[in-house]
């Protein structure tokens, strides 16, 4: 039978006509955070709507728990995940009337057989979340599509059942903003190069987006990896060179921040000599600059992978599932190229 999802907090929302996130407090335990009138007309109205809190989900859903289990590991770079996103999965799942147990344990576990089916019995968990970004266990790559668990991949590039962000059009995107812009020198900032297993994918592919745009505009590409070249003094030097790129794409907020530190030191003018667009989940502000940028679509991604989760909890097969994009969030840093020195001296001498 299909998995038929209870109501969700919107409409209970909108029943009672308060937020949703007012909603999700007193259904989630902390009720006693509002008067005792908003609450018992939640309540009230979760009630005739036919909510159930998780310990009655277990009686009245066919043994199911109402419950997920995200695992991580142990090794803090193969699992990050950044708190908004977090957030967002934890409130799809609420609008489900399910919730989330967070399970952090050793490889050798989640590589073996008992270990991983142990998760779905004794922790009373209907699906795993699996939050392993990078340098996955083989084994347990293949204990997850042997056993068929109702499981989904979360911001990873595995084939099958993952949920992940089109880093390589976002790329794409950030390029093609600045070469509509008349950009044709353009310059790619990435992650200071981590160990080789934590080498996250969007690591290649965002540069890798944004060097196909580029070459196809018949355009200029150059990437600036590693961390000698992320100091305010080695961009500083790069700026001030004739000929220099006139507008770079950091992989994130860290990148940013040398390079428009640098360009304010030399009087450049940003976006006037110096465009900037980078990658952030919310909106950008350095050095009294809102800095152009393309949001993680972590809203999106939550409702999918939640959404694809109980798809397979109802027995759904395995998916492939294409990756979401980006959404240019702000442009506030790109502007068209200001024209070289020489060409502004020249144009004033004609003009005299």
């Amino acid at each position: 039978m299909p998995f038929t999802p209870l109501p969700s907090l919107r409409e209970i929302a909108e029943r009672c006509g308060v937020a949703r996130s007012s909603v999700g407090h007193i259904l989630g335990g902390r009720d006693h955070l509002f008067k005792p009138e908003t609450r018992d007309l939640v309540l009230r109205a979760a009630e005739e709507m036919g909510w159930k809190r998780p310990s009655d989900w277990r009686a009245v859903r066919r043994a199911r728990f109402g419950c997920a289990v995200l695992l991580q590991s142990l090794i803090a770079n193969r699992s990050y995940m950044a708190t908004s996103f977090l957030a967002a999965i934890e409130d799809r799942l609420l609008d489900r009337n399910m919730h989330l147990t967070l399970a952090r344990l050793p490889d050798e576990t989640l590589a073996s057989e008992t270990g991983l089916r142990r998760l779905l019995t004794q922790w009373s968990a209907d699906g795993l979340l699996i939050n392993y970004t990078q340098d996955v266990p083989p084994r347990m790559r293949e204990l997850v599509a042997g056993l068929d668990l109702p499981a989904v991949w979360v911001n990873s590039p595995e084939p099958i059942d993952a949920v992940r962000p089109d880093d390589h059009a976002a790329g794409h995107t950030a390029a093609s903003l600045l070469l509509e812009a008349g950009h044709r020198h353009i310059a790619y900032l990435g992650f200071v190069t981590p160990p080789a297993y934590a080498v996250h994918y969007s690591f290649r592919e965002r540069p890798d987006g944004a060097r196909t745009a580029v070459a196809a505009a018949g355009g200029t590409f150059v990437e600036v990896p590693g961390p000698d070249r992320q100091t305010v003094e080695a961009w500083r030097k790069r700026l001030a060179k004739r000929g220099r790129e006139t507008a770079v794409i950091c992989y994130g907020p860290l990148q940013v921040l040398p390079v428009l530190h640098a360009a304010l030191e030399l009087g450049l003018r940003v976006p006037g000599d110096l465009s900037l667009v980078t990658f952030h989940d919310e909106t950008l502000s350095l050095l009294d600059h809102e800095i152009a940028s393309l949001k993680l679509p972590y809203d999106a991604l939550a409702e999918r992978i939640v959404r694809h989760l109980c798809d397979r909890i109802a027995g759904e097969p395995p998916a492939a599932i294409a990756p979401l994009p980006f959404v240019v969030h702000s442009t506030a840093t790109i502007a068209q190229p200001a024209p070289s020195r020489r060409r502004r001296a020249g144009s004033q001498q004609a003009a005299e």
